[in-house]
């Protein structure tokens, strides 16, 4: 499975400059377009991992047009050893290739290193995301996630599979269109009880727009681009089953949230 299932850790982060545009949309609910975001505000999508706090450090977004083409600054992905699933570098980055209903991002490195296959491609139906398919040889599948939507267009369950298990996703609104909870739950093929289920909730909203809308494309955004608004505290508590009967994990990040001028969160401070 990716990183969803597998903690990694968080080693170095640090960016080059980038280029931006005034103008534009891509997708078109992309607010104004960010020039940065720090690693404090990311959470792993489905993994109740949050970066470490303790880093200043920001990826940086590159615009050509209305679109984002490029992120500087990301994971490097290496075999699983000692826990480790993922290295933080300053000479990594996403390129970002649109194909009519399909974005394509790709990880590169600057580094003098051999990098494993990480790709990723999203299929997109009236412009949303509808499936998202990982390209890896890390190992010998592939993962793929399915997302479906409610009557108000908001996601409401998302299915990463493969050939022997099923991570599910369900999601949580308010009537403001803001996320409330997310409980995932990990199905290994052929066993009576999940592997892990866990409860992730979000709270603190303010009553600014959302300055991460359109940058849904990279997982560990994903969650902040769900919600109308914005929240400042996250919790999660995961509970595992295992051959010792069952343990918990539990943790969570509250943030002091700095407006911009224009109006929206500024993200890069």
């Amino acid at each position: 499975m990716p990183r969803q299932i597998i903690p990694f850790i968080l080693l170095t982060f640090c960016v080059a400059t980038a280029c931006r545009k005034k103008s534009g949309v891509s997708p078109k609910d992309l607010p104004p377009m960010l020039d940065s975001i720090r690693s404090i505000y990311m959470i792993s999508d489905a993994a109740g991992i949050l970066y470490n706090p303790g880093v200043s450090s920001s990826a940086y977004f590159s615009y050509q047009g209305n679109r984002i083409t490029r992120r500087n600054g990301g994971t490097l992905p290496v075999p699983n050893v000692s826990g480790v699933a993922g290295i933080y570098s300053q000479e990594v980055y996403d390129t970002v290739l649109y194909q009519g209903n399909r974005i394509i991002l790709e990880t590169h490195t600057r580094l003098n290193v051999t990098v494993p296959v990480n790709k990723r491609e999203l299929i997109l139906e009236n412009g949303r995301i509808v499936k998202k398919i990982y390209f890896s040889n890390l190992s010998d599948h592939k993962d793929t996630a399915f997302y479906f939507y409610d009557a108000a267009n908001r996601i409401s369950r998302k299915e990463l599979r493969n050939s022997d298990r099923t991570l599910t996703q369900v999601f949580t609104f308010d009537q403001q269109g803001n996320l409330q909870s997310i409980r995932s739950t990990l199905q290994i093929n052929g066993q009576a009880k999940p592997n892990f289920v866990e409860d992730e909730s979000f709270q603190h909203y303010d009553n600014r727009p959302n300055s991460l809308k359109g940058y849904w494309m990279w997982d560990d955004l994903y969650y902040r681009s769900l919600s109308r608004n914005n929240f400042s505290k996250y919790d999660f508590l995961k509970t595992y089953e295992s051959m010792n009967g069952q343990s918990m994990e539990a943790g969570g990040n509250e943030w002091t949230l700095v407006p911009h001028a224009n109006g929206y969160i500024d993200y890069g401070r």
